[in-house]
């Protein structure tokens, strides 16, 4: 788990806190920075450094984080703190598995990957929005792929690489030259990794990012503590793509029912496949249509506890202007947002309380940019309330979280 996946966490527990508390749009973002800071022994002040990267905490750091949220906050909120982080350790700086230690290929064809690497070094194009795919990761994923081993990157950094025949060699040089080209390494493996979960991708809906996690994790903190006190709990994942956010709630609280959409019909299809594959067929369904149209009916109606959505936000102004990797491979249905790049955004804002009950919950992804703008509109909204923004390491907002 990455320092701003556990920094999302918190600001969802904090956000679910807050509805006890009444506190005011802003407070949960500014006592989850005040407590960041004091955790890494380092001083916050609201202005100017609100801007700035969060500190990085040791596992010092987060036995005091826990510590400093049973005493502000509440105990039962430190107790899901401290369970995350035993659950899903919290790593310092990006992971590295250099060859030598023990991950590496056999020693015969350790030549044939000092030579590959050099020159994936040289020619390999990273996007920011995909900080596991390294050089070394990258090399290592396609490897596996060679093999006939489909793999994410991250967990090709943990597996000791296999022996290479005379066709898979070929073929490796063959998937590193497309990959040179910009082709997505994920569409090349088959595979991404989201949330501890291997997922199967393609080019039927946008690869799963790390940023989306920011939502992912912040939203399993506010579903975890509604699971406290009810049964079951109705989810509603709009946009679903690959079904990475669906499966990430349903995996990891157990108590959810999770309901998924996309108008693509091969997003739809991927997805399914996801779900038998992961075994959470009978607790994740999904639904062709457009935005939440499928859910139409009445069965949804104010019968819904959280509802998620990663929208598309980029102005279609700006479409051109993405990546070839981006634009080239991966359809624009998944991130075109209109003229604006808030069209679905308002849309969202909009038809999301016909189905929340009241006290549920309403969290998405943003663009960057796109935030202070988006919390004012809802905060100008009488149908929302305990609004909080998760934001990322450079103090950016990705994600808003409201209450219905």
């Amino acid at each position: 788990m990455s320092q701003a996946n556990l920094f999302a966490y918190l600001v969802g527990l904090l956000a679910f806190e807050a509805q006890q508390r009444g506190s005011l749009p802003g407070q949960v973002n500014r006592l989850a920075r005040e407590m960041w800071h004091a955790a890494a022994g380092t001083v916050w002040s609201p202005q100017p450094k609100v801007n700035l990267p969060l500190p990085e905490l040791g596992a010092l750091g987060v036995e005091h984080l826990c510590a400093l949220v049973g005493k502000q906050v509440s105990a039962t909120a430190a107790a899901m703190l401290t369970a995350y982080c035993r659950d899903y350790p919290v790593t310092i700086g990006a992971p590295s598995v250099p060859v030598s230690a023990g991950h590496g290929p056999p020693a015969t064809q350790e030549p044939l990957y000092r030579e590959l690497l050099i020159e994936t070094t040289t020619r390999l194009q990273v996007l920011k929005d995909k900080p596991e795919e390294t050089v070394e990761s990258t090399l290592r994923a396609l490897w596996q792929a060679a093999a006939g081993v489909p793999m994410s990157a991250e967990r090709a950094s943990t597996i000791a690489l296999p022996a290479l025949d005379a066709a898979a060699v070929a073929g490796l040089r063959e998937l590193l030259a497309q990959r040179f080209t910009g082709v997505p390494l994920a569409h090349l493996t088959g595979r991404q990794r989201f949330m501890d979960m291997e997922l199967e991708v393609g080019r039927a809906a946008l690869v799963p990012r790390k940023e989306t996690e920011l939502l992912g994790s912040a939203a399993l903190a506010v579903l975890r503590q509604m699971a406290d006190t009810q049964a079951t709990l109705r989810v509603i994942d709009v946009g679903t793509g690959a079904g990475n956010l669906a499966f990430a709630l349903a995996t990891h609280e157990p108590k959810a029912r999770v309901y998924a959409s996309d108008l693509s019909t091969e997003a739809v299809e991927l997805a399914r496949r996801n779900g038998a594959q992961l075994g959470l067929g009978q607790r994740v369904e999904f639904r062709q249509g457009d935005f939440l149209a499928p859910f139409a009916g009445g069965d949804f109606d104010q019968n819904v506890d959280l509802l998620v959505c990663n929208p598309p936000y980029i102005s279609s102004g700006k479409v051109g202007a993405l990546p070839a990797e981006i634009i080239g491979h991966e359809p624009s249905l998944a991130f075109d947002g209109g003229p604006f790049g808030v069209r679905l955004l308002q849309r969202l804002l909009a038809e999301a309380p016909q189905y929340l009950r009241s006290g549920g919950w309403l969290a998405f992804e943003v663009g960057l940019g796109q935030g202070p703008a988006i919390m004012g509109r809802l905060g100008r909204n009488p149908a929302y309330a305990d609004l909080s923004a998760v934001e990322d390491a450079t103090g950016a907002i990705r994600v808003v979280l409201a209450r219905v």
